[in-house]
C-alpha cells in the first residue's frame, strides 16, 4: 500500500518549460533535504529521477521511487 500524492512530477513540469530559478532552488532543496533524512537513517535511494520527486499543488515536495532503497553498506 502506498499513499496518495495528489501532484505532478518534476518531468511533467519541465515538459512545459524552464522553470523560475528561485522556484527550481526550493524544489531541489526539499528533494535534497529529504534524501538527507534518508541518509541519516543509513539509506540510499539510489534512483533519484524527475519522475520519481512529486510536487504538490502548494509547491511541497515528496520523493517517490524508494523501491530500489538500500541500507548504507548493503549496496550489493
Amino acid at each position: 500500500t502506498m499513499e496518495w500524492i495528489d501532484g505532478v512530477t518534476l518531468a511533467d513540469k519541465l515538459q512545459a518549460g524552464p522553470m523560475p530559478m528561485r522556484k527550481a532552488l526550493d524544489l531541489m532543496h526539499q528533494v535534497l533535504s529529504g534524501l538527507a533524512h534518508a541518509h541519516r537513517q543509513n539509506l540510499v535511494h539510489r534512483e533519484v529521477t524527475p519522475d520519481n520527486i512529486i510536487i504538490l499543488p502548494d509547491g511541497q515536495v515528496k520523493l517517490g521511487g524508494f523501491g530500489l532503497v538500500k541500507q548504507r553498506g548493503d549496496m550489493t
